[in-house]
């Protein structure tokens, strides 16, 4: 009886012991799960944004002339009319989960390159899009030591270039 007493003890405290590390563990496993998606979320949006620049020549315009700027803060919902649309916003829409944390005018980049040979054609759309990401696990922000936004955190930043098919602007 006394022996299978210090079983249940000793098994009591094997438990106690391990599970504050299987508990981080399982928190850790999850702050991956939960940056790989943002990851993924943010990679979709600049692809996206690049996507509307080379479809629609006109954000190319907005951005090169910074009239983007002006057409914030983003509606929750795509425009109508596209002329009150900008890429900024475009991708701003596409970053689900993301938007409450997320600022278009200093997270969301887009620029525009222009053609070597004849300035009048853009050539390139870019779009960089930077996030603070905070895990929830304790500890993580101190073994990675990365600030952003003047609060510890890890930096999510992705980027999208592509081609823009030769025509005037």
């Amino acid at each position: 009886m006394n022996k299978k007493r210090n079983l249940i003890a000793q098994s009591m405290l094997e438990f106690a012991l391990i599970l504050p590390m299987a508990f981080l563990l399982l928190i850790g496993f999850i702050d991956i799960g939960r940056a790989v998606f943002y990851y993924s979320t943010l990679t979709n949006a600049a692809r996206e944004g690049a996507r509307a620049g080379i479809v629609n020549h006109g954000y190319l315009v907005d951005v090169s002339t910074k009239a983007d700027i002006g057409k914030l803060p983003c509606p929750s919902v795509k425009p109508t009319d596209p002329t009150i649309d900008s890429l900024r916003c475009i991708v701003y829409r596409y970053a689900f989960g993301l938007t409450n944390t997320l600022n278009p005018q200093t997270d969301i980049v887009p620029t525009v390159t222009f053609n070597d040979v004849d300035p009048t054609l853009f050539q390139t759309v870019t779009i960089s899009v930077n996030y603070c990401f905070v895990p929830a696990t304790p500890g993580i922000t101190l073994l990675v030591n990365q600030k952003c936004n003047g609060k510890p955190g890890i930096n999510l930043n992705v980027q999208s270039t592509m081609w823009v098919e030769p025509s005037g602007r």
